[in-house]
């Protein structure tokens, strides 16, 4: 505690704003004892900061360990779904079968249930590239059902220039001949 010789506080929030409200200006042994108080305060915060720094270091690495357990769940969880249990020659041709058939995607994917919504419309990307966002379980298989890719359809907006589009067909599409 910064007391003067004559009683006044200056650790206190009150006191200072009492007297900031008053044309008090501190005498010399006031401005000492200020001094001081300042000098403790300045302190003070210094320590608080480098409790901050540390604890918001610990946040990030709490935040870490989450999002990395949170990530084995969401694998571990994957595991569980039931579509693993059909075979993967049967989701290639259901794959197949979905892609071939005009208007059969739209009827999961109506105009409304995009309207809000920032996400592209399917219809926009080529039906194959539909099954690459779903898990990591229907991106191989989807991958690995060269059926799926022998058609380009060009008209829809595709990311990465057409060059790329077309190759990715090409090489996916493996020996299958393709149809633009």
């Amino acid at each position: 505690m910064v007391q003067t010789d004559t009683g006044v506080d200056f650790t206190k929030d009150e006191t200072i704003l009492r007297l900031l409200k008053t044309p008090y200006f501190p005498r010399y042994t006031h401005k000492q004892s200020l001094h001081v108080a300042v000098e403790e305060q300045t302190k003070m915060i210094s320590v608080i900061e480098e409790k901050i720094i540390e604890l918001k270091s610990q946040l990030e690495s709490l935040e870490k360990e989450r999002d990395a357990g949170n990530k084995k769940l969401q694998n571990a969880r994957g595991l569980l779904v039931p579509v693993r249990k059909i075979p993967v020659e049967i989701l290639s041709e259901i794959f197949c079968w979905v892609a071939e058939k005009p208007g059969y995607i739209d009827r999961f994917f109506p105009d409304k249930a995009w309207k809000h919504s920032s996400l592209m419309k399917p219809r926009s990307i080529s039906r194959p590239l539909l099954f690459l966002g779903v898990c990591k379980l229907w991106r191989s298989v989807a991958l690995d059902t060269p059926r799926l890719f022998t058609h380009i359809h060009l008209e829809g907006r595709c990311s990465g220039t057409l060059s790329e589009v077309v190759k990715f067909y090409v090489d996916h599409s493996r020996t299958l001949p393709l149809t633009v």
